[in-house]
């Protein structure tokens, strides 16, 4: 059977996923960092999100509805969900073993 194409993942494969160190950078004083590793990296929303079921804004809300007694910051949720793409870091290896293969079969 001949390989058709090689799919390549792109969170722990292509790019680290590191929910906590993306945090970190982004908003390293706050004091939600528990909720939001919680309700939004480590929910199903956050794949439904991933897969374009859930916009960003339906993403923010949902995290401060499921905390309703606790002053989570929307604009914290805001920067985490908009801009958590820009802190993943490259698994260097991978790159190099994706143009390899890129080179001689469909990726």
């Amino acid at each position: 059977m001949a390989i058709k194409n090689i799919v390549f993942d792109v969170g722990q494969v292509l790019f680290y996923y590191r929910p906590n160190e993306i945090i970190d950078r982004l908003i390293p004083n706050t004091s939600f960092k528990d909720i939001y590793l919680r309700d939004l990296f480590g929910s199903p929303m956050w794949h439904a999100m991933d897969r374009g079921d859930v916009s960003h804004d339906e993403a923010v809300d949902r995290v401060v509805e499921l905390n309703p007694h606790v002053p989570i910051p929307r604009e914290e949720v805001r920067i985490l969900v908009e801009r958590f793409i820009d802190e993943l870091v490259l698994v260097e290896e991978n790159k190099a073993l994706f143009a390899h293969l890129k080179k001689q079969l469909p990726v």
